[in-house]
């Protein structure tokens, strides 16, 4: 493939798109170094606040894996809210719409907000961001929901920025008079072809499931954006929040991997980076509900899966890949719940050979 970070996976069960992407760079399925996937993030949000010039601007993330993108991106555009859709569940009273992605192994995205819906008739511009836009459906589909319910105006300049862009997105963007703003094209190739080669996929890790008693350490300062958060103040709680997560943890000459859970992964990132300050090494990555075949063949990213409850809601299976033994791990989370899924992550981890402590940040 012509990007070096990106590698081809086969997801499980899924006839409508039977491939999907692996960014080694984006701390979602692989690993990787926080500085380095900020970097790469905020030079996103450069180019996308070339095209903003200085209006008000709505910046909209969407669940889960480009959470994370979506914040980095609005930190580089002054005075922008900052939201992302969730599939979560928030009171009646802070819905604004809801809306399917057709493709995904989650098609249902909802969208929540503190602000009155009048509020969102003022923004100027309206930036979603997402890890790749291949159909361009997705942001099709929300734009026209938000429009015909009258909750962004018809004048809203409408931009979509994303890491990978490509397929036919063009007409569908074209669509909804929206600008497009990226980083790379995705690569013109057969990624079924591709994916035919892989043949040799792996059970999940079978790992013992028991009642562990977690190490919780809670910090307060909870912002959510998934309510809408004025940018600037939550970078600064963000900030708040890995400063007192580096101070709780000795982690010094260690090699740590800070993990994230589901759509709660920017934090997981800046945490991360500030612990790299002492740190020997230290690797992001985030529990996700992305079902992906786990294979040890040539060139294919992911070599283990484990199954898990959700960390909120023991309905809910999620995943974690590659794990590996660290000197550290800490989970970050802004769950409150205790259940089942908490349980079944500190076990998969212990399989690994891993000591873990949670960190949860609360109002």
């Amino acid at each position: 493939m012509n990007a070096t970070n990106i590698s081809i996976a086969v997801r499980e069960a899924n006839a409508k798109r039977p491939y999907v992407l692996v960014n080694h760079l984006m701390a979602k399925h692989v690993p990787s170094d926080p500085a380095q996937t900020l970097l790469y993030f905020e030079s996103l949000g450069k180019k996308t606040a070339l095209e903003t010039k200085g209006k008000m601007a709505l910046v909209i993330g969407f669940a889960e894996t480009a959470t994370a993108i979506g914040t980095a991106v609005a930190s580089q555009i002054p005075n922008c809210v900052y939201t992302h859709t969730t599939r979560e569940t928030y009171p009646i009273d802070k819905h604004i719409v809801s809306f399917s992605e057709e493709h995904s192994h989650a098609t249902q995205h909802t969208l929540f907000s503190s602000l009155p819906r009048r509020d969102f008739q003022n923004f100027e511009c309206v930036v979603f961001v997402d890890d790749e836009i291949s159909t361009a459906r997705t942001i099709r589909n929300f734009v026209r929901e938000l429009q015909e319910k009258h909750i962004i105006s018809q004048n809203a300049r409408i931009i979509a920025a994303s890491l990978l862009s490509g397929g036919t997105s063009g007409e569908n963007l074209d669509a909804i008079s929206a600008e497009r703003v990226f980083l790379s094209e995705t690569p013109k190739i057969d990624f079924n072809e591709r994916i035919a080669r892989f043949s040799k996929f792996l059970p999940d890790v079978d790992f013992k499931r028991e009642n562990i008693i977690p190490k919780i350490i809670e910090i307060s300062g909870f912002a959510d954006p998934r309510l809408g958060v004025l940018m600037s103040d939550y970078d600064k709680a963000c900030l708040e929040f890995a400063k007192k997560t580096a101070a709780s943890i000795r982690h010094d000459n260690k090699n740590v991997l800070v993990m994230g859970t589901e759509e709660f992964m920017y934090p997981a990132l800046v945490a991360g980076r500030m612990i790299a300050r002492e740190a020997k090494s230290v690797k992001v990555h985030a529990t996700t509900r992305s079902p992906i075949m786990p294979c040890r063949e040539d060139g294919y990213p992911l070599f283990s899966r484990a199954t898990l409850r959700s960390f909120y809601d023991d309905e809910r299976v999620t995943f974690i890949y590659n794990l590996q033994k660290y000197d550290a791990v800490i989970v970050l989370t802004d769950s409150a719940y205790t259940g089942i899924g908490v349980s079944d992550l500190l076990c998969a981890l212990k399989h690994a050979g891993n000591d873990v402590t949670i960190v949860r940040w609360k109002k």
